[in-house]
């Protein structure tokens, strides 16, 4: 009987105990530097690919993704993009930044197509601003030009998900936190 009496109070404080809050909607903003010459093509195709990587793994209804590249591409424009990007306390927000950077003084600068240079730690204080459930911030960078001609041809999406992937859950609707 005692043991009956343990299983019925494990039970009932399992059904008790409050479900895991997971991440509602994700939000990504893919911020590339597309105006060079030399690499803009190859810039846009990497935009693609994060979009369409992100497509794969999370259904249209909980996912946005918006691109800030081209002349609308600025300091001014990424932060406000971020600040103005509607995510809640229970939603997750990845910033995902392709284009030149640089190190100075232990600092990863973000080089804006004008040549402004955007302290990485300004983006991530922007995201951390946002009281999201889950903020990342992906500095895809480069410091010397590679022709669009080196990269491989554009590959084939998968088929967009109906249901979020596990890797796309663990990755960025169960945890919490700055990343």
């Amino acid at each position: 009987m005692r043991r009956l009496t343990i299983l019925t109070f494990l039970l009932s404080v399992t059904f008790l105990l409050p479900k895991a809050v997971l991440a509602q909607h994700l939000y990504v903003l893919v911020a590339g530097n597309t105006n060079s010459q030399v690499v803009g093509d190859g810039v846009r195709r990497n935009m693609e690919w994060t979009r369409d990587a992100f497509r794969a793994g999370v259904p249209k209804d909980r996912l946005s993704v918006r691109f800030l590249h081209g002349e609308s591409l600025n300091a001014k424009t990424l932060l406000e993009s971020i600040a103005k990007c509607p995510v809640k306390q229970d939603d997750a927000i990845v910033v995902w930044w392709l284009g030149r950077g640089e190190f100075q003084e232990d600092q990863r600068i973000l080089l804006m197509p004008d040549g402004t240079p955007l302290a990485s730690s300004v983006v991530r204080d922007q995201l951390v601003a946002k009281t999201a459930r889950l903020a990342v911030m992906v500095v895809d960078a480069y410091g010397r030009t590679l022709p669009a001609s080196d990269l491989p041809e554009k590959t084939m999406c998968p088929a967009p998900a109906v249901s979020v992937s596990p890797v796309f859950q663990a990755l960025f609707f169960e945890p919490s936190g700055m990343v």
